[in-house]
């Protein structure tokens, strides 16, 4: 094989494992119980026409397979999540991001109920020695019982991210806080499939202020649209979305001056 065939296929070879994982991965799972609560988790693989990170197009209009592992329990969640661009010249910008963190509802039943999470993500990048690795602390609310809207809800929301170095990085970047506004609503359609209890179409608004994180202009930077859905079947799943991401700032410093249209699927096992 000669170099230019290598350069294809190498990003292919560990998307291409994810899967032979995934599908042999159900006949070895079973539930595990710890403190008298479930521990589930999930394998999947997303294939995205761009990697858009906090509106960045990290690898200039190239694809990228996000193989994700996560265990849940009680509430908390970790696992690690990859950025393998499908173009041999982004190589070294993969990633490998393990993650941690916890959500909750509190007042589940009321309308003022109130869903919030926390996550740390630490970014690393082996194939630079880890010199361009960063480390971000989200948090987010919002109010899934207060907007009805026929037979779903419009649920508010707010996430916010501050953005730092991280420990092996050599970059030195300004640190900062990026925040997002938006809305959800999850409409429910007649199941596809049959078996499946439940379907949704997902549709989502955002509009995202960057405060100056990453050497970035303060301002207002994009905003995105988003509609997603989901078939289910023996605790696989499979999600199809679509967004679009629209610049609002043109300075020079600016996130991301180009508009954006991105096509996601996504293949997983729930255990």
């Amino acid at each position: 094989m000669n170099d230019s065939n290598r350069s294809l296929v190498r990003p292919l070879r560990m998307p291409c494992l994810l899967i032979a994982c995934l599908l042999a991965f159900p006949s070895a799972s079973s539930s595990v119980e710890l403190w008298g609560e479930t521990v589930e988790g999930r394998l999947d693989i997303t294939y995205s026409s761009q990697y858009l990170w906090h509106g960045y197009d990290v690898f200039d209009e190239h694809g990228t397979f996000q193989p994700r592992w996560q265990m849940e329990w009680n509430g908390f969640y970790a696992g690690v999540v990859g950025e393998w661009p499908d173009a041999g010249g982004f190589v070294d910008q993969t990633e490998i991001n393990p993650f941690l963190g916890y959500e909750c509802t509190l007042f589940p039943d009321d309308w003022y109920a109130l869903y919030n999470y926390i996550t740390y993500i630490y970014y690393t990048h082996p194939h630079t020695g880890n010199q361009l690795d960063k480390q971000e602390l989200a948090n987010g609310l919002a109010f899934p019982n207060m907007i009805p809207l026929g037979p779903a809800r419009l649920v508010p929301f707010v996430d916010t991210f501050f953005v730092w170095d991280g420990t092996q990085s050599s970059r030195n970047f300004d640190a900062g806080n990026i925040v997002v506004f938006g809305l959800t609503c999850a409409y429910p359609l007649p199941p596809l499939l049959a078996g499946q209890e439940r379907q949704d179409l997902d549709l989502r608004w955002d509009v995202t202020y960057n405060d100056g994180a990453l050497q970035a202009n303060s301002a207002w930077s994009h905003t995105s649209l988003g509609a997603s859905t989901t078939f289910e079947w023996n605790n696989f799943y499979l999600t199809p979305a679509l967004e679009a991401q629209l610049s609002l700032d043109d300075s020079p410093w600016a996130v991301n001056r180009e508009d954006e249209l991105v096509a996601s699927f996504t293949v997983g096992y729930r255990f």
